[in-house]
Order: structure tokens, then C-alpha cells, then sequence
């Protein structure tokens, strides 16, 4: 018989502890939600200044036909 109450108390208990670390979970969670709308302008986490970036212009690269290396091979 005291097996099954020790058994039980066991269950009692990991529930009572799960129970409370997904309520601080829950506050923590709500916390950090509440700060970041607080905080509304991002900041990057590269140093890049606006005047050192360059615009690009790309161009399609063309496929060739190379019979010769399809032949080596």
C-alpha cells in the first residue's frame, strides 16, 4: 500500500511542478512580449553605413554549348 501512495504522491507533484513552470512560462513569455513593443525601432546588427552600399546591376549568364568537355568526361 505504500508503494501506491509514494506512486501517487510522485504524480501529484511532477503535475504540481509542471503546473507552475508553465504558468512562469506563460508571465515570462507575456514579459518579453510587453519590452519588445516597447522597443519599436530595430537596430541592425551590422555596422553598415547607408553610403557604403552600392547598387548592382546583374546580367544573365547565357548558356554555351561545350560539346568538347561533355566529350572528355
Amino acid at each position: 500500500m505504500s508503494l501506491i501512495r509514494l506512486i501517487f504522491w510522485g504524480i501529484i507533484v511532477y503535475l504540481v511542478v509542471k503546473f507552475f513552470k508553465g504558468v512562469f512560462n506563460i508571465s515570462s513569455a507575456y514579459n518579453k512580449k510587453s519590452l519588445e513593443k516597447e522597443t519599436p525601432v530595430k537596430q541592425s546588427k551590422y555596422l553598415v553605413k547607408k553610403e557604403d552600399v552600392i547598387e548592382a546591376h546583374f546580367e544573365e549568364i547565357k548558356a554555351q554549348k561545350t560539346d568538347n568537355s561533355k566529350d572528355n568526361s
